[in-house]
């Protein structure tokens, strides 16, 4: 595991909860608010260290189901390339062989990490497997400091060799409590959302998604009529118009989640 490179070990945990600036903000963020955050862990610190230094374009999504069970955490995921942009609900023509192949470098990878057992593969979809995986006593270890305080992980993934995981908790002090627990255990938890459960929170983009949003903003995409077809955006910024279009279109997911909840 990664030591803290702060060395620090006696931080306050209050320093994690972000201070309001206003008595309105004050009331909203108050320790009684439910607060959504999410938690990025490097995969040295958790798992699949190893997998992502053999295959760094893979992906993993943990199906919701699985992303709240601390006994068995993270046991049923989707396993992909292309840095996370993959989307297992659509079907892509054209590529079956050498996206089998691709997949099949992915599930040898994760065969070859300690970290991780491939108990099975459940399905195949558009160049990604849904795996049952079973993870080392130190992923338990973690997910359970993460949920001992009533937290509910909402979504969990790993993509360019960080750790996702979005988890909702109902005070604010929980929250600072758990990142304080497992900095004890040599587990640097970034926080790099919180808010309250209302919608003031951050909204859950990846970078490459909020690069694309950005992008697609300011060129008028949005605008009706659109100013730029999808053709010309996917062009500028060097991507298939399919995958664009799947990166839009899982941006404005993580934004509705952001505004109206799961």
């Amino acid at each position: 595991m990664r030591p803290n490179p702060s060395g620090d070990r006696n931080r306050d945990p209050a320093s994690l909860a972000v201070g309001p600036q206003s008595p309105q903000e004050t009331e909203a963020a108050s320790d009684a608010s439910p607060t959504v955050a999410e938690l990025r862990l490097s995969a040295e610190d958790l798992a699949l260290a190893s997998s992502f230094e053999r295959r760094p374009d893979l992906s993993i999504r943990v199906e919701p189901v699985a992303a709240s069970r601390p006994a068995h955490p993270f046991s049923f995921a989707w396993v992909g390339g292309e840095g996370g942009d993959a989307d297992p609900t659509q079907v892509r023509r054209g590529r079956g062989a050498r996206e089998d192949d691709d997949v099949g470098g992915l599930l040898d990878a994760l065969a070859a990490d300690p970290t991780v057992d491939v108990r099975s593969v459940l399905a195949r979809r558009s160049g990604m497997a849904l795996c049952e995986l079973g993870f080392c006593d130190h992923v338990s270890l973690v997910a359970d400091v993460v949920t001992s305080r009533d937290g509910t992980v909402l979504s969990a993934s790993a993509t360019d060799g960080e750790w996702s995981l979005r988890v909702r908790y109902a005070t604010r002090e929980a929250l600072a409590e758990t990142v304080s627990t497992l900095d004890r255990f040599d587990v640097e938890a970034r926080l790099s959302q919180i808010g309250c459960r209302s919608g003031s929170a951050g909204t859950d983009l990846t970078e490459k998604q909020r690069e694309t949003v950005a992008v697609a903003f300011e060129r008028g995409y949005f605008e009706i009529p659109r100013q730029v077809s999808l053709e010309d955006l996917a062009e500028e910024l060097d991507v298939t118009h399919q995958a664009l279009s799947e990166r839009l279109r899982r941006a404005e997911q993580a934004l509705l989640r952001a505004e109206f909840g799961d």
